[in-house]
């Protein structure tokens, strides 16, 4: 699928966020850090499953690139107001100080295609546009997500 920015969105980044919608990938994803390749496709970089090592929210910060921007969907693990155990599908743009202008418009302009290739709105609970490690911290979006209603 290809946007407005002519940038095309590979198809197994809809159909993994679908699975990770429905609980119904295998094994079950944490994670999906995507990436531009060559300015023409936005594809999957790294897959994440949950019973991974790697899978933990604070495992992700640290494997951020400190000059480069990326988008993920992760399914992030919170409690309720009420005490319950659930998750939600949170999008990052991540876009640190540090990246070269270039990446930085190339990531904004693809923002919306991307989040169009996963069916708009629908499925992601919240979006966070992070240009530091302070714009993604667990506790913030945990908060964030207790107040929302979804």
């Amino acid at each position: 699928m290809a946007g407005m920015s002519g940038m095309a969105v590979n198809n197994d980044i809809q159909t993994t966020f679908n699975d990770m919608k429905i609980n119904k990938a295998k094994p079950p994803v944490s994670y999906l850090q995507l990436h531009i390749v060559d300015s023409k496709e936005v594809q999957i970089e790294k897959r994440i499953a949950k019973d991974d090592p790697e899978s933990s929210f604070d495992k992700l910060r640290e494997t951020l690139p400190p000059d480069d921007c990326r988008y993920i969907i992760f399914d992030f693990p919170y409690e309720t107001q009420d005490g319950q155990a659930n998750s939600k599908l949170v999008f990052i743009a991540w876009s640190p100080d540090d990246a070269k202008i270039k990446s930085k418009m190339i990531y904004s302009t693809t923002k919306e295609t991307v989040k169009k290739s996963l069916g708009g709105e629908g499925g992601i609970a919240l979006e966070i546009q992070a240009n530091d490690l302070s714009d993604v911290e667990t506790a913030d979006i945990a908060q964030k997500l207790k107040l929302k209603k979804t």
